[in-house]
């Protein structure tokens, strides 16, 4: 095999972060993974307890969700994708659910996400509570 080739491939073997946490997690049970500036624990009891959970596996409307949902996703994010909240919204049985795409990224941090965030708490609220305020019983 060309010199070139084998470094190739020996780097690969190596280089590759998920195939070094994949053996620990076998080999250990447990796995620190890093994530920005922190490391967190990450144990095989973790991953198996997560596979009875995947929000996202199964049909749509799949999820007995019956109140109003609001999902805000940035579309600078480059953790998680916002199509993965498109994908939730149409998991979810309720028809009161609506998905807000901002130009935000993963942490949706600065003051124009939290306006959004706070409105579409309140938007949830008066979905479920309204109030007749001509009736003094009503409030």
């Amino acid at each position: 095999m060309h010199a070139a080739a084998q470094t190739s491939t020996r780097h690969r073997r190596e280089a590759c972060p998920a195939i070094e946490a994949h053996r620990s997690l076998s080999a250990q049970g447990m796995e620190l993974i890093k994530w920005g500036d922190c490391s967190y624990p990450i144990s095989r009891k973790l991953i198996e307890d997560a596979r009875d959970h995947l929000l996202l596996k199964g049909p749509d409307g799949g999820l007995d969700v019956q109140c109003p949902v609001r999902l805000l996703h940035g579309l600078e994010d480059e953790e998680v994708p916002y199509t993965t909240a498109v994908r939730l919204a149409n998991r979810i049985k309720t028809e009161d659910v609506t998905v807000s795409l901002s130009k935000s990224g993963h942490y949706m941090d600065d003051i124009d996400d939290f306006k959004r965030t706070r409105l579409a708490i309140q938007d949830c609220l008066e979905s479920i509570f309204v109030l007749d305020l001509r009736s003094p019983s009503s409030g």
